[in-house]
């Protein structure tokens, strides 16, 4: 099982003014004045697209819009994932009157060759008799909502193509959020819960399905 890193992000939705969240408000409040840390801007326009703007430091993407807040690790390696929770945080703590809807963790996996044990799950009863009328599947999902403690849920999917040998494995630590939140409250919460959450979810694939990880290997963007 490898991870997916450009899959994995921090998540926070709400009503958000992307103005305030230009480069230079995001160098001022979430740098590091004491790390020789840079920043770049991108900006993607296209037919089909709105603008978005993306904003890379040295170890985290940004990428904020009117809906939400993304926050991508540039690397696998903890220091990176942490640093995208602490800008996280900040801009929770920075911007506490905005309108907030939820907090997420994204983890994404990829499981890829002979399936094991893990794909017997997907066997439900009615696929014997679908595949006798000629409807063959596509592919198989398995989700998951999975209560973790008193303010958050985990979404578990597990997606199998096992015509192309390939099991997707998607998790999102999910904390639901509404106008009363105690924001503070929730920042001192959420701290150091990226680590929380990455072990805990690779304890579960690999105790429950017996998909163990392989060694991670950072990667730029």
């Amino acid at each position: 099982m490898t991870p997916v890193i450009d899959q994995w992000s921090i998540v926070v939705t709400g009503q958000w003014n992307p103005n305030i969240l230009s480069p230079a408000w995001v160098e001022k409040n979430l740098l590091d004045s004491g790390e020789e840390d840079e920043m770049q801007m991108e900006l993607a326009i296209g037919p089909n697209i709105s603008s978005r703007v993306r904003l890379l430091t040295n170890k985290v993407i940004l990428v904020p819009s009117r809906d939400k807040i993304l926050l991508y690790p540039r690397k696998l390696e903890s220091e990176y994932f942490e640093k995208a929770e602490e800008m996280a945080l900040e801009i929770l703590t920075l911007l506490p009157h905005t309108p907030l809807r939820g907090y997420g963790v994204n983890f994404h996996f990829l499981e890829s060759g002979t399936l094991g044990p893990s794909l017997d799950l997907f066997n439900a009863d009615d696929y014997s008799e679908l595949i006798r009328m000629g409807l063959n599947p596509i592919e198989r999902r398995i989700i998951r909502n999975l209560k973790v403690d008193e303010i958050c849920e985990l979404n578990l999917t597990l997606i199998s193509n096992s015509d192309k040998g390939m099991l997707h494995i998607g998790c999102n630590f999910h904390h639901a959020m509404d106008s009363g939140v105690d924001v503070s409250g929730f920042v001192i919460k959420m701290r150091g819960k990226v680590s929380v959450y990455k072990s805990k979810i690779i304890q579960i694939l690999d105790s429950v399905y017996g998909l163990n990880m392989e060694e991670e290997l950072g990667t730029d963007d």
